[in-house]
């Protein structure tokens, strides 16, 4: 009987130091414990701190909220209630059939856009009713942002050794939707983010940019090496980026050249210490 006391206080304190860890932190990531990472000359100390990072279960997401940037486990994210349509958005994509990841209300019905990884991607216009429906184009878009009366987003894919996207603009000309290529980038294009009128940053599999309306392309991170860490979203305080990802979050300061980075967690106890 001592035996099976022991055995459930021994369970029990394991789900309490859990608990403690899962749900004790601060959501302001300035306040967070910068880590230091292995030079790049140490070859295996520097894979073997990525690698373990690849391995935690927490899953960082940023945002900016009164001007102020907040990081949450993304699992503590109620997610917002996107305006949607009340019909079926399921279509067909290249390996499997998938409902709509991202819908936009437009004028004439709606943008759908999905997303299945490798196994397919697809832009779709709809009409008001979903009775009519169009495929745009193949882009595997990310995130959407409006500006004015402008969509644009982010897409690409990041897997194995390949990784392309663009920013796209999503537009009607003649009374047809249709999508077009407004940057290409060298990496697939995981977020965005607005900084100004006209001015983004955006996040790809390894890198950070600014980018604006004139197209030019700005490189503020040119080799993160965060692309097994999943980045997931960028917001910015006027002042920093933050960027969220598996284990971490990465900041910089905001300017126009390059910059370098720190990596971030609310204490070292959030960090992976197992390889797998």
């Amino acid at each position: 009987m001592k035996h099976i006391i022991l055995i459930i206080t021994s369970i029990l304190s394991i789900l309490g130091t859990h608990a403690i860890c899962a749900d004790e932190y601060s959501t302001d990531p300035s306040k967070w414990e910068v880590i230091s990472r292995p030079s790049k000359n140490d070859w295996k100390g520097y894979y073997d701190f990525l690698h373990r990072a690849n391995f935690s279960s927490h899953e960082w997401q940023v945002d900016t909220v009164d001007s102020k940037v907040t990081a949450r486990l993304r699992e503590d994210i109620k997610a917002a209630k996107e305006e949607s349509p009340d019909f079926d958005t399921t279509v067909q994509l290249q390996d499997s059939k998938a409902p709509a990841f991202r819908t936009l209300k437009v004028s004439d019905g709606w943008i759908a856009a999905y997303n299945q990884g490798e196994f397919g991607s697809a832009v779709y216009w709809f009409s008001e009713d979903g009775k009519r429906k169009k495929k745009l184009s193949d882009h595997q878009i990310n995130e959407i942002l409006i500006e004015g009366d402008r969509i644009f987003a982010v897409e690409g894919l990041a897997h194995l050794s390949l990784s392309q996207g663009s920013m796209i603009e999503i537009k009607k000309h003649d009374g047809q939707w249709k999508v077009e290529e407004f940057l290409p980038l060298s990496g697939s294009a995981e977020a965005i983010a607005r900084v100004g009128e006209g001015d983004y940053v955006i996040v790809t599999s390894d890198m950070l940019l600014r980018v604006n309306l004139d197209r030019q392309i700005l490189m503020l991170i040119p080799s993160g090496d965060w692309g097994g860490l999943y980045p997931n979203s960028v917001a910015t305080d006027g002042k920093y980026l933050y960027i969220g990802m598996r284990q971490f979050v990465a900041r910089c300061r905001l300017g126009r050249s390059v910059q370098s980075f720190d990596l971030l967690v609310p204490s070292s106890k959030w960090l992976n210490t197992k390889n797998e």
